[in-house]
């Protein structure tokens, strides 16, 4: 492999999560999702969550920086200590050190598939517990527009970074009407 990590960021419902996980299997490298940092480790952990709300909820309650700071640090931290790394989230581009050899990867798709691929994976209770309670597609297509905006704005306040910004990233793939399996081949091609 030339590259030591890989990044994928990209929209909501693009495919990164699956994406990286045939990334993980298929080089053996350790995948670190910053959803996961996030979800498993500080919403449940008594010192960053001590009256156990629900994660919605509990999210509300955050100062606007904590969480994000708290989860960039700890990818950096691991982004500088280890290589063959495919690190998931929508900031991990700018978490990894200038001497490591990366590509930064950008996942897009249409909105409407999106928010399609969301429901479909929620309402069959393979989504993410926040994302169980939507109704249709629909929903979840006006939450994307409003968590892509929302997240977005908090990014250029916290880091001065517009994620959306395409010079970040090595690759950009539109997932909208291929395959995992081929996204992860046009990555492993651009590996070579």
């Amino acid at each position: 492999m030339l590259f030591e990590i890989y990044t994928i960021s990209g929209t909501p419902g693009s495919g990164k999560s699956t994406v990286a996980k045939i990334l993980e299997q298929k080089t053996n490298y350790h995948r670190i999702h910053a959803g996961g940092i996030f979800r498993k480790e500080l919403y449940p952990n008594l010192e960053y969550n001590p009256k156990s709300l629900p994660f919605e909820e509990w999210y509300s309650t955050l100062p606007s920086d904590f969480l994000d700071r708290e989860v960039d640090s700890r990818m950096a931290s691991v982004a500088r200590e280890k290589s063959g790394l495919i690190l998931e989230g929508r900031m991990v581009f700018n978490v990894v050190p200038k001497d490591k050899k990366a590509l930064h990867i950008y996942l897009k798709c249409d909105p409407k598939i999106a928010a399609m691929r969301i429901f479909h994976q929620s309402s069959s209770g393979k989504g993410r517990e926040e994302e169980s309670k939507y109704v249709d597609e629909k929903e979840v297509f006006e939450k994307i527009e409003i968590r892509t905006k929302a997240e977005q704005e908090r990014y250029k306040k916290i880091y001065g970074v517009d994620v959306q910004d395409m010079k970040h990233y090595n690759i950009v793939i539109d997932t909208t009407n291929i395959s995992p399996e081929d996204v992860v081949e046009i990555i492993l091609l651009k590996s070579r």
